[in-house]
């Protein structure tokens, strides 16, 4: 299946019909695939493919957690608070490991405005 195809159709200009019906083909997508749906193709995407990812759920997405938590660099990007919410409601402990290491990833990079979502979402999850 070409899932940048149906990617394609998240496209937030295209209509509903087509959005809803590539969500639901999207939600099969398989787990060697899933970082196609971490910020594609364009910010007309990303709402949508955020969407997707959150119906897909965090245990799922394990494996793209460090893309995922790169998305929350500006949390003005389309489709970055659906993201968060994600992240800050896991019960998953592994998720947790990921957070801190972005937040060292953060440091690194000097990037002021991602260390501060990012100790937000360390805040808000309790994180030690």
């Amino acid at each position: 299946m070409d899932w940048i195809t149906i990617i394609d159709r998240l496209n937030w200009n295209n209509d509903e019909d087509d959005i809803a019906a590539a969500k639901v083909e999207l939600g099969k997508i398989s787990d060697e695939s899933l970082h196609l749906l971490v910020q594609p193709l364009s910010k007309f995407h990303w709402e949508n493919s955020a969407e997707v990812i959150v119906n897909i759920g965090v245990n799922k997405c394990i494996p793209i957690i460090s893309e995922l938590l790169k998305w929350l660099q500006d949390m003005n990007w389309p489709g970055a608070i659906k993201i968060y919410n994600m992240l800050k409601e896991s019960e998953s402990t592994i998720v947790d490991n990921y957070i801190k290491k972005s937040a060292e990833d953060a440091k690194k990079e000097d990037d002021e405005e991602w260390l501060e979502n990012i100790n937000m979402l360390i805040e808000e999850r309790n994180i030690k």
